[in-house]
């Protein structure tokens, strides 16, 4: 067997043990580059569960969201505590950093990483809502796989503003979107 070194730019070095008779070898190397981010709760007393994610932007001007690459739930304390979480292993580019919970209105963040740590700052967390719902046809038969969008729009033009959402309905028809801000009719 012999030992082959992997080195790319922005990846950590990787070693690879390779037979001879091996017609290929697979490896996977690590990036070197990380997003940092810090929470603040809302005022109030209870501890809130989010989901932090992590995806491709297809357009860093728009924010529009590509493939996941990373995700995560953290429970962030009362006030004045803050917690910070750290996303490992991102490759070099423009990212999506985003954020929801059942409580907590989403939101998100357009970043570059390089081949160090992206610090993007702290975010002061704000109320949100949920809806929960279920889609049924004209006899009261449940709809799997349906897609339910809510979004935010202007009363005069009716272009949509804001806040857009999208869920799909499981077997039993149901969907639920969480962090809906509180201050936008949907």
């Amino acid at each position: 067997a012999s030992t082959l070194r992997l080195t790319a730019r922005s990846f950590e070095p990787a070693d690879l043990v390779v037979s001879p008779e091996a017609a290929a070898a697979k490896a996977t190397l690590k990036a070197n580059g990380s997003v940092k981010l810090a929470f603040l709760a809302p005022e109030g007393k209870e501890t809130e569960r989010l989901t932090v994610s992590l995806k491709e932007t297809i357009d860093p001007y728009a924010g529009t969201k590509g493939l996941l690459l990373a995700e995560r739930g953290v429970d962030v304390p009362p006030r004045p505590a803050t917690v910070a979480v750290v996303l490992d292993d991102v490759p070099p580019g423009d990212w999506v950093l985003g954020w929801e919970g059942t409580s907590i209105a989403a939101g998100m963040k357009v970043l570059k990483v390089t081949e160090t740590r992206a610090d993007a700052g702290s975010v002061g967390l704000v109320r949100g809502w949920s809806i929960l719902g279920s889609v049924r046809d004209d006899l009261g038969v449940v709809v799997p796989g349906a897609r339910v969008r809510l979004r935010a729009g202007s009363p005069a033009t009716g272009r949509p503003v804001g806040t857009e959402r999208v869920a799909r309905t499981g077997s039993d028809g149901g969907f639920v979107v969480h962090g809906l801000p509180l201050d936008e009719t949907l």
